[in-house]
């Protein structure tokens, strides 16, 4: 019976946004795939639905062997005899998602003949791994699904503008450093989106998944997150990779970011955002779990009150070490440990001294002449060694960005980075 209820309570939100046109009827004349120096980038436009159909149909071996071989393969073995109670999960996230994004996915089913319940639940799913490992509730196949399991983790943020680049810009860099074990690198994806309702924007992910770490949309507004562990848990909290997309799709400005971050119920473990303003220029980080969140500006005269914080001028920098006192008593990365008074103390860790305090000291050395090949050297530099999925140099003030992305087992910043302009994702625009 209760299986009977999981899946009774999917099919009522799937059907309470249900579209009436059918693949067939989609307009795909303003779709199209090119290739890149070896990365894809797809081009959709129209409606949620009419988007999502655009990729199924576009790219459908794609999103077909990220479903089964990647989302649905390791993460069924992972959860095993748990996978009734994490649809149960994603029956009850899908209901705090905006109707949009559960539309573009079951475009997405739609146009590559997927079940719904699949494509949804692999995007809905993602960030409760942590938490059923966490609390040692993974499914009895666990040791099946190695890949999500022990991998170099370890992302990483800069944002600098204003004094500290060489013509007052925003440059934003963000590693993304994470397992290759499950095979994400053979499937990566530039989609630049263009929605009937809405801004232009463009997401750095994955065929078949709404899921994206980091984004930049047409008012200039760019983001990148760091994962980064607290004792504060929640069941069914917003994946974080849907909170980049909805600041990429709604987000007219840092206000807007924050609203969406700081409203939705977050996720089971914490991230630190570093979120760009391309227009001021400027930047924040906004640093969360799941029952604090607390932003943070450049030159924020807090920092000055946390000893292992160096302050700098007119940049962010933010690795898995919270800066706000309640998150970082909660944390239990980078020697934290919440059963302690006080707040530990995060050097002699990876995190703090090749990430935080690298990335640091590179700017107060470059600084006022951080151009884009400094900053890509700063990108390069802060990444991890055997994890490093993908890097990419936000330049939102001109709508610019550098990506890389892992290629097997070599790291993103060993390989070329690609140079994307608005104007060849957006020809017109």
């Amino acid at each position: 019976m209760k299986c009977i209820g999981v899946a009774l309570a999917l099919a009522v939100t799937v059907a309470l946004v249900l579209p009436p046109a059918l693949a067939q009827d989609v307009d795909m004349s303003r779709a199209w795939v090119k290739q890149k120096q070896g990365v894809t980038i797809l081009h959709v436009a129209g409606t949620p639905y009419e988007m999502g159909v655009q990729q199924g149909r576009l790219l459908k071996d794609q999103v077909r062997d990220v479903a089964n071989a990647v989302w649905l393969g390791p993460i069924k073995q992972f959860l095993g005899d748990k996978m009734p109670v994490a649809r149960e999960m994603v029956a009850r996230i899908a209901a705090r998602c905006p109707d949009y994004v559960i539309e573009e996915m079951r475009g997405i089913a739609k146009g590559a003949d997927l079940p719904e319940e699949d494509v949804i639940f692999g995007t809905l799913i993602a960030d409760q791994m942590e938490y059923f490992e966490a609390t040692g509730r993974s499914g009895s196949q666990l040791s099946a699904a190695p890949g999500l399991r022990r991998a170099p983790i370890g992302c990483s943020n800069f944002a600098c503008f204003g004094r500290a680049t060489k013509n007052g810009e925003l440059l934003h860099g963000h590693n993304f450093d994470w397992a290759k074990d499950l095979g994400l690198q053979k499937h990566y994806l530039v989609i630049a989106r263009d929605p009937a309702n809405g801004a232009p924007f463009v997401t750095v992910g994955w065929a078949g998944t709404l899921y994206t770490v980091s984004t930049m949309n047409a008012n200039k507004i760019s983001t990148g997150m760091i994962g980064a562990t607290t004792i504060n848990s929640s069941n069914f909290g917003v994946p974080m990779g849907l909170v980049h997309r909805r600041i990429a799709q709604e987000a007219r400005n840092l206000d807007d970011a924050i609203a969406i971050i700081t409203s939705v119920p977050r996720t089971p473990y914490g991230i630190n955002y570093v979120i760009g303003a391309g227009k001021a220029p400027t930047a924040i980080a906004v640093e969360t779990d799941s029952k604090h969140a607390s932003v943070w500006t450049a030159n924020d005269p807090r920092e000055k009150d946390v000893y292992y914080a160096i302050p700098l001028m007119d940049a962010i920098v933010r690795s898995d070490e919270a800066m706000d006192p309640r998150i970082r008593d909660a944390q239990t990365c980078t020697n934290g440990d919440p059963s302690k008074p006080g707040l530990e103390a995060p050097w002699g860790t990876e995190s703090y001294d090749h990430r935080y305090k690298g990335l640091s000291v590179a700017i107060m050395h470059d600084f006022g002449m951080i151009d884009d090949a400094k900053a890509l050297a700063m990108v390069r530099g802060a990444h991890i060694e055997g994890g490093n999925m993908h890097s990419v140099l936000w330049c939102p003030s001109r709508l610019e960005f550098y990506l890389a992305t892992a290629k097997g087992d070599q790291d993103a910043a060993d390989g070329p980075y690609i140079h994307f302009t608005w104007d060849e994702l957006f020809p017109g625009k």
